[in-house]
């Protein structure tokens, strides 16, 4: 409970608490007392209890009755105080001050030598030192401190070190950020502390204007310090919001940075003489030796006539515009800021989510490595913690700072403040040098590959049916087995399993593959397998994985359960038959080695057998496709593309992805596709697809064409031209001797060759890549586009069209004919 005053300001009748009137007072107090000396004291005070009296106005509501403290320093601080008036009065006598003679001011500062403000700055010049100013710090006081010495505003320095710090993150990989970061902690050890730095009230800060605001009052404040108009600026920012979305980034980053003119004297040091069309009007008059009053002549008349035409529209539009871009402002504003809130938001659940995940909260959940699907916690032996929170913190901070900025949008503030937004952005710098550390050093241990062999065996009984039944193991999805079935002359049953793993050497990879084992256990007529491999627990995880052979005598009769399809690998489809087929029915190998059907209905065997149009090989099927003159080859498939004297197709994969592949040969064309494929590496479940490996030999090839993330090695020699088109990130890398290659890539394509050929033409866009630089043409035609890269080796004739932020780099010394566009970039390479 407190006592409360009524007060009369300015004829309002006002509840005020006692502490509060007694600050109240004797801020009045000091008013009157400040302005005594004036003429007009009496106005000036009576003018200014009628602005308190608004004031308090605003602060009163049906539910506060009362005026606290709280409303008495926010009050002064709007206002100003004793030094804010001062400091006012100072910046109004200083142009007088500089209209004085050059006598009066020498022998005012002879006068005042050693003593006064003359004094200051000789005796600072003099002995000038570099501190860390702790007085006005954001993270060390280094930047203040280094602003302080070189008299500017601080915020330019923090300006600058972020400025250097992002380029650096985007175009050097941290290198130099790195040693900004070391520079920083070294100048915050070294430096000496000072909490009194007198702060130069000479030069103007910047500030965010409360006064003229769309958003955050960025656009006015920075009219204020350059002194130009705030419309000017409000087009500026929309320009560059509109054309390369920089401006937003910008508007942000100096939303954080500047900070907010809240009291009087934050007002006045933004202020400066604004660079108006009729000041520019009084600055040529004055050149030309003209007063104002002098009649002016039809040349000035000229001269002036362009710069009053501009000002009449202005004068005219000025309203409109602004109202427009209000609108627009804030349209901008609500949109960006419920997207960024909505999709911040939505973002940092899910890596909250993950991160949970990989702590082992839920523990049936994958990533999908190369073509292993990997519970993720099991990450959580293979990462070291330190790495697995700085790589948390490099994903999650720059995501909250987006839904900050949301936030901020929406609330018309940035809601986060200056103090922790330097610290999150500090935290991230710490982040990424910690991850830029550390990860290199876990990816070491998984340079190479490595791989251990071993063999059971078990009895077979011919007068019973062998059994091969599915046992699932703890995790659900997770499948790192690739079992083939064989028929054998022998008469026992025999398991070949061959278990990889990967290493920082040939001999640690060996060793992590026997950290794994794969037992299979017969129990009776019933042999159990496993669809994954057993790991020692507490152990990482090194990408092991296990391809075994079973072999079969010929005439026993065997039978596959329904959840082996999921380890089953090249073992029905070479035959005709589908995963469809397992579960009741039986199979047996012949004496040739062919699977056949002994269960199945007369029908489905017959269609089986007219389906097998190849013969079953070592490595996979052959399929008996033959003069073609172009291959097509998409959905994430890999191919090997050789010459050869004769044609040869040859695919493998898992049963279960060779039956969704479709192959097709029309017109000449011989097409490998998936069925119902979506562009994606994952099906409908979630699962990743499987790679199917294809093998083509060819005496020669008219065209090539990869799309759906296929992949390719290719080498090839040929006499009649050949073209290649990549698109949908696909990858081709290979060695080609032709007369004529043409080429056509989008859709982040890449394509690496090694070789020759007399002319080379190649269109590129979608941001590909073309790497010839070993690969000589004698001459070549190209048009890059869409931020493309090309880099080529050519000897006679180069003919180029280079636009849309692309780049063409070349070797040898043709004669060249270009065509550049705006961003684009064309270098020649050294010999």
């Amino acid at each position: 409970m407190k006592k409360s005053i009524s007060i009369n300001i300015s004829g309002m009748l006002f509840n005020i608490e006692e502490d509060a009137y007694e600050r109240l007072k004797l801020y009045l107090d000091e008013i009157k007392l400040y302005f005594a000396s004036y003429d007009a004291d009496g106005e000036i005070v009576t003018d200014i209890e009628s602005r308190i009296a608004e004031i308090f106005y605003t602060k009163v509501s049906p539910s506060k009755q009362v005026i606290t403290l709280g409303d008495v320093e926010a009050l002064i601080a709007q206002m100003g105080n004793i030094q804010d008036f001062a400091a006012v009065e100072a910046t109004f006598e200083e142009p007088q001050a500089r209209t004085s003679t050059h006598t009066s001011s020498s022998t005012y500062s002879n006068t005042a030598a050693g003593s006064g403000p003359a004094a200051e700055p000789a005796a600072s010049n003099r002995g000038r030192r570099l501190y860390r100013d702790e007085s006005r710090k954001v993270i060390g006081g280094v930047a203040a401190g280094i602003a302080h010495y070189l008299r500017i505003d601080p915020m330019w320095i923090r300006l600058l070190l972020v400025g250097f710090m992002a380029f650096d993150v985007f175009l050097t990989l941290a290198l130099s950020s790195s040693a900004l970061v070391v520079a920083y902690i070294i100048l915050w050890i070294a430096l000496p502390v000072s909490n009194e730095l007198v702060e130069d009230k000479k030069y103007k800060k910047m500030y965010r204007n409360p006064d003229d605001k769309v958003l955050a009052g960025v656009a006015g404040g920075l009219a204020a310090y350059f002194g130009v108009d705030v419309v000017l600026i409000r087009i500026l920012f929309v320009l560059l919001f509109v054309f390369g979305g920089s401006g937003f980034l910008i508007y942000v980053i100096l939303w954080i940075s500047m900070p907010l003119a809240k009291t009087l004297t934050d007002r006045m040091q933004m202020q400066g003489e604004p660079v108006t069309l009729s000041n520019i009007e009084h600055q040529i008059k004055k050149n030309l030796n003209l007063k104002e009053d002098e009649e002016e002549s039809f040349g000035v008349r000229m001269l002036l006539f362009p710069f009053r035409l501009v000002a009449t529209l202005f004068s005219i539009g000025a309203q409109g515009v602004k109202s427009f871009l209000s609108f627009l402002g804030e349209a901008i504003r609500v949109v960006s800021g419920f997207a960024l809130s909505l999709g911040g938001f939505v973002a940092l659940l899910a890596i909250v989510v993950i991160a949970t995940v990989v702590m082992g909260s839920f523990p049936d959940t994958y990533a999908h490595i190369s073509e292993i699907s990997v519970p993720l916690n099991l990450l959580r032996n293979t990462l070291p913690s330190p790495l697995l929170l700085a790589s948390f913190g490099l994903v999650a901070i720059p995501v909250f700072f987006v839904l900050m900025i949301g936030i901020g949008l929406l609330a018309r503030r940035w809601v986060l403040g200056t103090g922790p937004s330097w610290a999150l952005a500090g935290l991230w710098l710490i982040a990424l040098i910690s991850t830029a550390a550390m990860a290199p050093e876990v990816a070491m241990n998984y340079r190479t590959e490595g791989y251990y062999e071993s063999k059971a065996t078990f009895a077979a009984d011919s007068s019973q049916t062998l059994v091969l039944r599915m046992e699932n193991g703890h995790w659900k999805d997770f499948n790192n087995i690739d079992l083939t079935i064989k028929g054998t002359p022998e008469g026992s049953v025999l398991l070949e399993q061959k278990i990889w793993a990967r290493g920082a050497t040939d001999e640690e990879a060996r060793e992590h593959a026997q950290l794994a084992s794969y037992p299979v256990v017969q129990k009776g007529n019933t042999l159990l397998f496993a669809d994954q491999l057993q790991l020692p627990d507490n152990k990482p995880f090194y990408a092991q994985h296990a391809k075994a052979t079973l072999y079969i005598p010929y005439g026993q009769a065997f039978s596959m359960e329904w959840g082996m399809r999921k380890i089953l690998y090249n073992t029905l489809t070479p035959w005709g038959y589908r995963t469809e087929d397992l579960g009741d029915n039986l199979f047996a190998f012949n004496q040739q080695g062919e699977l056949e059907c002994l269960t199945c209905p007369a029908e489905r065997t017959q269609k089986a057998r007219t389906q097998k149009e190849y013969s079953i090989t070592q490595q996979g099927r052959i399929l008996n496709y033959r003069d073609f003159s172009e291959l097509q080859v998409g959905s994430h498939y890999q191919l090997t593309l050789v010459n050869g004297p004769d044609y040869k197709v040859e695919v493998s994969g898992k049963d279960k992805d060779l039956d969704q592949m479709e192959v097709e040969q029309k017109n000449g064309i011989l097409s490998f596709f998936t069925e119902g494929w979506t562009g994606k590496l994952w099906n409908s479940s979630g699962h990743e697809q499987g790679k199917v490996k294809i093998f083509v030999s060819v005496p020669n090839l008219a065209g090539l064409y990869l799309s759906g993330a296929s992949t390719a090695e290719v080498k090839l020699q040929q006499d009649q031209p050949l073209k290649v088109a990549l698109s949908g990130a696909s990858e081709m890398q290979g060695t080609l001797e032709v007369d004529q290659l043409e080429v056509d890539m989008s859709g982040s394509s890449e394509l690496t060759l090694e070789g020759r050929c007399q002319t080379l033409k190649a269109e590129l866009s979608g941001a590909s890549q073309l790497m010839t630089d070993a690969f000589r043409a004698l001459s070549a035609t190209v048009d890059l586009g869409g931020a493309s890269e090309a880099r080529l080796w050519v000897t006679d004739r180069l003919a180029a069209d280079v636009s849309g932020g692309s780049e063409l780099a070349y070797k040898g010394r043709p004669a060249t004919d270009f065509n550049k566009g705006r961003g684009a970039e064309i270098n020649q390479l050294g010999d």
